[in-house]
């Protein structure tokens, strides 16, 4: 086994050295990174779909950089969801949230992530008929209620803000931090020529170090959530997600 374990050190050494990168290092030896995407199978209610997606076997010299999810059967002005841009690169990294899809036979949902070294890997996921999509020009259409559980309780009210945090150590993996955030508003596009109302950015800090800037599309549901994980070894550190809207407001929630 040691000179197994010996044998593949040395042949990724001798792969890097003859101008790979370590992404492709580890493809040659069998570890390639892996990007993974979850929905749900039955897709009723367009306006409100939740996704799982995360990036693995990354390595300390070819970081994530950073994610992107769109939705390509979309209408162009309306695909994107968000762009995060990882300030502190990670080998490991998991995205939760909830989107818009507006095509009512079927969608494609595209995933993107970017090493430091600008490797793509990209993950597309098609779905079958939607029951209920969405439709970017009617303002009902795209405010949703979440039924899989008491989302609006959590808020006091109709007022737009009310920012929620929660942080906390995986219920599997130890080493596994979970930072996850929910905000009331309404995500709204421009329609009919009106202002929109949009959430454009939203930062999430961790231990007074930024940790990944999100550029919001109008793809992400109303009253978004985002959840995020990461690798740490320590304890629950301090958090703190800011999102800030398209009138210039800004609403903030720490731990």
């Amino acid at each position: 086994m040691k000179r197994m374990n010996y044998f593949l050190i040395m042949l990724k050494a001798f792969v890097v050295a003859y101008g790979f990168n370590v992404g492709e290092a580890n493809a040659v030896l069998g570890v390639a990174p892996e990007v993974g995407i979850k929905i749900p199978t039955l897709i009723e209610e367009g306006g409100l779909v939740p996704i799982f997606l995360w990036a693995k076997n990354f390595n300390d010299d070819d970081k994530i950089k950073s994610v992107i999810l769109s939705i390509d059967s979309n209408p162009l002005e309306h695909k994107k969801v968000f762009v995060a841009v990882l300030q502190k690169p990670q080998k490991y990294i998991f995205i939760s949230t909830r989107f818009r899809m507006a095509d009512a036979e079927s969608g494609r949902i595209l995933v993107e992530v970017i090493s430091e070294s600008g490797q793509k890997i990209v993950k597309e996921v098609s779905t079958g008929k939607i029951s209920k999509p969405v439709n970017f020009n009617v303002q009902d259409s795209l405010n949703v209620t979440f039924k899989g559980g008491n989302a609006r309780s959590i808020f006091a009210g109709s007022e737009i803000g009310q920012p929620k945090l929660v942080v906390e150590k995986g219920r599997t993996n130890s080493e596994e931090l979970t930072i996850k955030g929910m905000l009331h508003h309404p995500m709204l596009p421009s329609i009919d020529g009106k202002q929109k109302a949009m959430i454009e950015t939203v930062t999430i800090d961790y231990n007074g170090e930024q940790l990944v800037d999100l550029s919001i599309g109008d793809a992400m549901t109303n009253d978004p959530f985002i959840q995020v994980n990461i690798i740490d070894d320590k304890g629950v550190g301090k958090a703190e997600m800011i999102w800030k809207d398209s009138s210039g407001k800004a609403f903030e929630a720490s731990n």
